[in-house]
């Protein structure tokens, strides 16, 4: 069994930030500092569980699972305040 790489948390915060951009603004994700994996809840209502995945490529596995399983969900934009809003 290979070593897993350890991924530092500002690479693992800048991965999770690139990640939720790509699913434009259905999923929130982030890194764990201490638990070093990147998580993952959906912004709409479609699915409520949560992913953990110690690896980007893992965690895109998991979301496209649950998006197959359980549709996309609305799309979330920004308002003019920053916040998230559900289309």
């Amino acid at each position: 069994m290979a070593v897993q790489e350890r991924i530092r948390p500002v690479d693992g915060d800048k991965i999770a930030r690139d990640l939720q951009a790509q699913t434009h603004g259905r999923w929130v994700i982030w890194f764990g500092h201490h638990t070093r994996s990147f998580w993952a809840i959906t912004r709409g209502d479609h699915w409520s569980g949560h992913i953990e995945a110690r690896t980007p490529r893992e965690l895109i596995a998991r979301l496209a699972e649950v998006d197959a399983w359980f549709g996309f969900g609305r799309p979330s934009i920004r308002t003019r305040s920053g916040a998230w809003a559900l289309t």
